[in-house]
């Protein structure tokens, strides 16, 4: 919460003062260790949105002990891309599966990660579908990246990262035992998921401006606060337009109804008055 404060965004005892926004459909991208994860929760925090990572439903697939599990473990060591259907096939199935995404939106936190996956949820209009309203990728040099990658770890208690330069961990969390080290975050590791993310990344901007979805760049080689100020002042615009698509909508119904409604100029007021309010939002 002081993370929040200190970006300057009002807060109360009951948390946030969120602005009145619609549900928004977020993916969140980068390289390795571009910061997705402290920037993820945050928007979380902010938006409401259910937070999605591709990194954690893989290693959740690795836990898992299965045959895809071990198949996913070993891409993962090597630095690897998984197969599209794979990857997609989780996502999709976390995302319809859970109400609370469906209803306070989502971030998709490190996916797509190819732009075959871009193209698939770009075009997807269905009404449980995963076509973003926005993209935002989160830009650090290489040699940053791979400073934070081959230094940090996790609490395996709470999943808190830190790491000895940047987010040093407590003394009683560094003697308990507690704190571990991917397996995938090797030199060699580190080096071949930034190669795949320089490989790939063109091709999934391109897919989502051809099918018209918002993307912002961010520089995150910064404070933390200040791209997250900046992520924040762009979503709260993109869902207040949002907002005004499905006002206009409103208002082209209020003049179609009279002319299918008996009653037609009751119910027009009805949903004009409604339409004022809203928009004062």
């Amino acid at each position: 919460m002081c993370l929040l404060q200190e970006a300057g965004l009002q807060l109360s005892t009951s948390g946030a003062q969120l602005p009145s926004l619609p549900a928004l459909k977020i993916a969140l991208i980068g390289g390795p260790c571009s910061g997705k994860g402290t920037i993820a929760p945050l928007l979380s925090k902010l938006f409401r949105t259910r937070i999605v990572s591709v990194g954690q439903l893989l290693r959740g697939e690795v836990r898992s002990g299965t045959s895809r599990g071990r198949q996913v473990r070993d891409a993962m060591e090597r630095g690897e891309l998984l197969e599209d259907s794979v990857v997609l096939e989780l996502v999709r199935s976390r995302v319809t599966d859970s109400w609370d995404a469906q209803q306070n939106g989502w971030t998709l936190v490190g996916f797509p990660r190819t732009s075959e996956q871009a193209r698939a949820i770009a075009t997807d209009e269905s009404e449980l579908g995963l076509k973003p309203d926005c993209v935002i990728l989160l830009q650090r040099p290489d040699e940053l990246c791979k400073e934070f990658a081959l230094g940090r770890m996790t609490d395996s208690a709470t999943g808190k990262i830190f790491h000895p330069q940047y987010a040093p961990p407590p003394p009683d969390i560094s003697a308990s035992g507690r704190l571990v080290w991917r397996s995938d975050d090797t030199t060699a590791g580190v080096e071949n998921r930034i190669n795949n993310h320089k490989r790939n990344v063109g091709g999934i901007l391109q897919a989502f401006s051809e099918a018209g979805v918002p993307v912002k760049l961010v520089n995150n080689a910064r404070s933390e606060l200040e791209a997250l100020s900046e992520i924040a002042s762009f979503l709260e615009t993109l869902g207040r337009n949002k907002i005004a698509r499905v006002m206009h909508g409103m208002r082209c119904y209020a003049y179609i109804l009279p002319c299918i409604c008996g009653g037609g100029y009751m119910h027009m007021r009805r949903i004009h008055a409604y339409d004022e309010k809203d928009t004062s939002i």
